[in-house]
Parts: C-alpha cells; structure tokens; sequence
C-alpha cells in the first residue's frame, strides 16, 4: 500500500462478510468500492471497475469521469480511497492543458503503483507512482532500440528495499523495458520480438522485488517473470535486471513445453502468465494426460539465494488440478483456471456452471501449498445480491495478512471491488462491528 497522494482521500465503507474456511477459522471479506462508493472530491459514484492489482484499480463514473485509485487501511478514521490520477488533472510530465485521458494496466506493488494512460492529445504513457506520478514512457518516443514506441499493453511494478528505488517492467510494441526511478527514470530493454532475438510471442511481465537482502537466483534483488515463446516452444522465463552481475536481456528458462509434468504424467502444452512471491513462481498450465488435456496450478521455488550465498533448491510441484473436487461445491470440479496470484489465490470455473474463488494454502504463514479452501462463489450472495462472475489478476503485492482484492460482477449489472483476508486470532469479535454475512444458497455458515 503506497503513500498518501496529493489530490483526494475519501473514506471507505467497511463492510465485512464472514464465511468459512479451512481450520476453523474465516475469511473476512470487506467491501473497498462499489457502485454506491462516491469518488472522491467528484461526488459522484462510480459506476465500473477494473479488475484490480493489489489495493490499486481503475474506476470510472456514468459522465466518463475515471481516474487510478488506492485503498489505503490503518488510519484512525478509518480506510480511505487516495486518488493516484484522474481525468480531471493536468497528466505528469505534460504541460498545462494536457489531462489524462483514460487508464488501464494498473500494477499495485509493495509502496507503487504503476499505471498506463492516455492523454487528451492522444499520447499514451506508462507511469510509476512511488509518491506521485512519474512519467516513465510515452508513445512517439523511441526505445534504446531504436524502435518507435506505439503502444502499451501491460506494466507491473513494486519497490525494491535493496536498491532504495522504485522498479519495474513494461510491456510494449518495442518489446519488454525494465525501469528505474531514482535520480532519474532509467531504461533497459530486456526482452524484444525483432532479431536477433529469438522470442517471437511475449506475454505480460509481472515484476517481484527480493526482501532481506537475499538475491534472487544469485544475481539480483528483483525478479522479472513472464511467459514466451522462443524458436516455436512456449515456456516461462526469468530475469534478474536489478543486480550487480544481471545482463540486460539475459533471460532463463525454467520450463517449457518439452518439459515433463512432476510425477510423469505428460509434457507440458501451453503456460498461463505467471507471478512471483517472495520465494516461488506460481503459475497455470494445460499438459497432454494419456491423450487428453489437463489444466494445472504449479509453483516453482525456492528461487532465493540466503545471506550467505547458498543456492536454491528448485523444485516443481503441481499443487491442484483439473478433475479435483472444489471444495465446498457440493461435489462439482474444477473445469478452467483463469488466473493465479502470487499468494496462492485462484480464480476457477466448475463443471456445474459456477465460478469461485479459492485459496492455496493458508495460517499460520500464509505460505502457498496443495491445500485448497473456498473464499466465496458464485452460488454466494455478497450484500444481499446475487453474483454472476469474479475478476482476479495477477499482478499486485501480497500482503501479510494472506489476503487478495477481486472484482465482484452482480446479476442487477452493477460491480464491486472487494478484499479478502484471514483474522489473526481474537480479531473476529472486533471486526464484527462492521459484518455481515455471506448468505449461501446451499450451506449454512
């Protein structure tokens, strides 16, 4: 959660709902905007989401008014919505007259946020928000490669302890750039579709700092993943651009579709985008089972290098698969898995027709593992309204109380913002003043 902004703070109704979990204890599912949410300093509501990245997302009103906001907890007032940047303002690092015109791939990570927007002279750009934004990238320009940057799809951003600076990736026509913030916005190209590259596909960069001092994979203090195809074989990638022995563009695979599936089971057949905690990749993927297709979780790691310089220990393991009983779903299974985040949250579709949200792992410290609980569904009434679908990505920080934000999609047509997490012990009675319940059509709580 970044820093205070300078251009409008809104408190925030914290509305709680309760529902099960594994354990013996509960999620904790609080409302961080819906359509009845005013906009700050605007007045009026919002009226649509983007889907979010950690606290940070894109809203928009009926009068198409947006703007990139952050939900911002632990003031003695109670929560707040900051506003980062909005239609109404003179866009970063253009002159007087030229506001932003509309946003998209907000990235929420560790104290930034970075965003993409378009301007009112039709220029888009990438930014970074470490404590307002800073403009990082703008279409017209050209990359160190030459290369007329025309458009961006994607950025993911954090900040790094090591290094004092706030980093990132961005995705682009040009290829994917690593930047810098800090006595100056530095650029490295770091991976490209045009010769003599060999990547001919490049999905989107999610962007990891290391914590502690450890170094990632022994040559940097942050981890850019990303998943791309290279002489016909897809597989996932890293690097590490931020260190004293990282080479620009030097990219390690780690897996591919010549790669066996842990226990044997087939070859790997296409990757989802994959996101990086603290210690592991996580990341979706569909491999050939006995002729037959199989969707997976998996989780790569340990990658972290200790204080002393030890080497990581890699290991492969799946964590869920299609075909397994979702938990809590009467006995349906999981069909589809739309994303992954990097604490182990997931976004799956069931062979009955329903959507949900579920958890790998759990207490006490959050780690990610094959342990699968239920966060809410689309059988749930969240608020007392039926629910249609979710929204989940995986950009975005993890956060100490192993929780994620997600978008609600309503049957009435109308969308909420919502985060989940689990209650240390003895926080219930507290939070009870704010809840309410899940109301589930097919179980009791």
């Amino acid at each position: 959660m970044g820093a205070l902004g300078f251009f409008g703070i809104v408190a925030a109704a914290a509305v709680v709902a309760v529902g099960p979990l594994a354990h013996g204890q509960s999620f904790q599912i609080v409302k961080i905007a819906d359509t009845s949410t005013a906009i700050p300093l605007i007045g009026d509501a919002f009226t649509r989401f983007s889907v979010p990245s950690g606290f940070a997302f894109v809203g928009q009103s009926d009068n198409g008014f947006s703007g990139v906001y952050e939900y911002v907890t632990g003031f003695p007032s109670g929560s707040m919505i900051d506003t980062l940047a909005s239609t109404d303002m003179t866009a970063s690092g253009f002159a007087a007259g030229v506001d932003y015109a509309g946003f998209s791939s907000v990235s929420d990570g560790a104290f930034v946020q970075s965003f993409i927007a378009t301007t009112t002279i039709g220029v888009t750009a990438v930014y970074s928000d470490p404590a307002k934004p800073v403009l990082i990238a703008e279409t017209g320009e050209s990359s160190s490669s030459g290369i007329v940057f025309n458009s961006f799809t994607n950025v993911s951003g954090t900040y790094d302890n090591n290094t004092v600076t706030a980093t990132g990736e961005f995705l682009s026509n040009a290829g994917i750039y690593f930047f810098s913030i800090g006595g100056g916005v530095r650029l490295t190209q770091e991976a490209t579709t045009t010769p003599p590259s060999s990547f001919s596909d490049l999905g989107q960069p999610n962007f990891k700092a290391g914590y502690g001092g450890a170094t990632i994979f022994g040559v940097g203090s942050t981890i850019q993943s990303m998943r791309a195809t290279s002489n016909g074989v897809q597989g996932i990638y890293y690097s590490a651009p931020n260190g004293p022995s990282a080479t620009p563009g030097a990219f390690t695979k780690l897996v591919d579709t010549t790669s066996q599936v842990p226990g044997g089971a087939g070859d790997f057949t296409s990757f989802g985008d994959p996101a990086a905690n603290n210690s592991d990749l996580v990341f979706t993927a569909h491999y050939n089972q006995n002729g037959s297709d199989q969707q997976g979780i998996f989780a790569l790691g340990n990658y972290l290098y200790d204080n002393g310089g030890n080497a990581p220990s890699l290991t492969l393991e799946e964590l869920v698969a299609s075909g397994a009983v979702a938990p809590g779903s009467g006995g349906a299974h999981f069909e589809d898995f739309l994303a992954v985040t990097p604490n182990g949250t997931f976004l799956a579709d069931l062979d009955n027709g329903t959507q949900g949200i579920y958890r790998l792992g759990g207490e006490p410290d959050f780690s990610i593992n094959s342990s699968v609980s239920e966060v809410i569904d689309t059988t749930d009434l969240l608020g007392g309204k039926a629910i249609t679908s979710f929204g989940l990505s995986n950009e975005g920080d993890e956060y100490e109380d192993g929780g994620t934000s997600f978008l609600v999609n309503f049957a009435d047509g109308s969308q909420g913002i919502y985060y989940f997490l689990v209650p240390e012990p003895g926080t219930l009675s507290v939070l009870g003043v704010f809840a309410m319940l899940v109301n589930r059509k097919r179980k009791a709580l």
